[in-house]
């Protein structure tokens, strides 16, 4: 499956995906709220983030958040999969 905003992620949670490649510039919004619903209810979704951004602060929240793969762009597809198998 494939979405392209927060709120389309926020309503497939319930779809219960093993996996999720996560952006964290979406057109609506922060993808790391996906990332925080997702560790809130203890969802047992494994959660790859992808980003281009440098901002320190918002990178260390983030990272805060434990996700299980954190790559920067652009991904390297063997690392994306090593970390989510």
């Amino acid at each position: 499956m494939n979405v392209s905003t927060v709120a389309e992620a926020l309503s497939r949670l319930d779809w219960k995906p093993d996996c999720v490649v996560l952006d964290l510039m979406l057109p609506d919004g922060d993808g790391s709220l996906v990332l925080a619903r997702i560790r809130s209810q203890g969802l047992p979704i494994r959660v790859a983030v992808t980003t281009g951004s440098s901002d320190v602060v918002r990178l260390q929240a983030v990272l805060d958040l434990k996700p299980d793969v954190f790559l920067t762009k652009p991904v390297n597809l063997s690392a994306l999969l090593e970390g989510l198998s």
